[in-house]
């Protein structure tokens, strides 16, 4: 209020220079600019309004549409979770399996390994035993002819198949002894 007491500023001016002309022109100048608020309210403020409420609704759209992806995602995420580990047990038990399988086999085949072994080595004894008693077979018969030679001659004469056999057993006898 000091300015304007002081006769600095003059209030009259003030309304002058805000309304220059008188009342008139600033009513027409407010007239037409409520006329083109209501012209830029129309034809731009709905339109472009418009356009922002549809970008908005389609970002909604997009973000509820991304909420559901994620959830599906982390739906397949918890069931691939949960089937990996049911592969990992059942590859667990599956391994667990075969080797319980592989270390029956190789007590079978141990076994059956060690009875033909057995079976072999009782074989190979009873061969050898065949060959010896062949050997000694042998052996007995070529002696008995030796002897039978030799007796022959000593006597010198022809010894009976009873002579013979007498002979034969009491050579076999002091043999085994």
């Amino acid at each position: 209020m000091l300015i304007f007491t002081e006769g600095l500023i003059d209030p009259q001016s003030i309304t002058d220079k805000l309304i220059p002309n008188g009342i008139w022109p600033f009513v027409v100048q407010l007239l037409s600019t409520l006329v083109m608020l209501v012209i830029v309210y129309k034809f731009l403020y709905k339109p472009v309004k418009g356009i922002l409420d549809k970008r908005a609704a389609f970002v909604e759209g997009q973000v509820n549409n991304a909420v559901e992806r994620e959830q599906a995602a982390q739906a397949k995420l918890d069931e691939l979770t949960a089937l990996q580990q049911k592969t990992k047990k059942d590859l667990t038990s599956l391994r667990q399996a075969a080797q319980q399988e592989i270390e029956a086999q190789k007590a079978r085949l141990l076994e059956e390994a060690q009875a033909q072994a057995l079976a072999l080595k009782q074989k190979t004894f009873e061969e050898i035993e065949l060959a010896k008693k062949q050997a000694q077979a042998s052996l007995e018969t070529e002696m008995i002819d030796v002897a039978m030679a030799a007796s022959e001659k000593v006597l010198a004469r022809e010894l009976t198949q009873k002579d013979h056999e007498k002979i034969l057993k009491d050579f076999l006898k002091d043999l085994r002894q």
